[in-house]
């Protein structure tokens, strides 16, 4: 069992797949009217037990990954690059944040933050909602190389020419430093 950082009594535990004998909690991508075998958690909220399937994006994004949402008392799951904001205790209350793919995210505990890569930008979550996003960031892949409560850096690559640069962001305003 992992603990979710910042929920005290809140484990979880990535199955093997879909238990036979319980009750499993779908979480659709996109309106899909169908399940398949997606990550299957299940959590433990206190003394309360829950599983959930959460569907993957058809696009094969190879990103998955369990948060504490630092700001309320829900957990983010990402599977395969589809990210889901999910309330702890009433788990068919939910909702996916993106339309797009997320290939990385992190939160930033001490400041309550969460911040999602989803392909080319980065997109910055509090309490209230999104917070910034930037536009643009390159024309392809993104890749963070360290964040911190102040500062967030990223290398961006440009497709076209094969450049690579370093780009600095403000964290709590999402401001470019040049």
């Amino acid at each position: 069992m992992n603990n979710c950082q910042g929920h005290i009594n809140v484990n979880w535990i990535i199955l093997p797949g879909l238990p036979a004998d319980r009750n499993v909690y779908q979480f659709p991508f996109k309106n899909r009217r169908f399940y398949s075998e997606g990550l299957v958690v299940e959590f433990s909220v206190g003394s309360n037990t829950w599983v959930g399937n959460f569907q993957k994006s058809p696009n094969r994004v190879d990103f998955s990954a369990i948060f504490s949402i630092p700001f309320k008392n829900n957990v983010c799951v990402i599977a395969g690059g589809v990210a889901y904001d999910v309330d702890l205790y009433e788990p068919g209350n939910f909702s996916v944040l993106f339309n797009s793919e997320v290939i990385d995210a992190f939160p930033i505990q001490e400041i309550e933050l969460m911040i999602f890569v989803p392909f080319t930008d980065l997109v910055c979550i509090d309490s209230t909602g999104i917070r910034w996003e930037t536009e643009n960031l390159s024309r392809d892949l993104i890749s963070v190389i360290k964040f911190s409560a102040e500062l967030i850096a990223v290398e961006t690559m440009d497709i076209y020419t094969g450049e690579r640069k370093i780009v600095t962001i403000e964290t709590l305003t999402g401001k470019l430093i040049e």
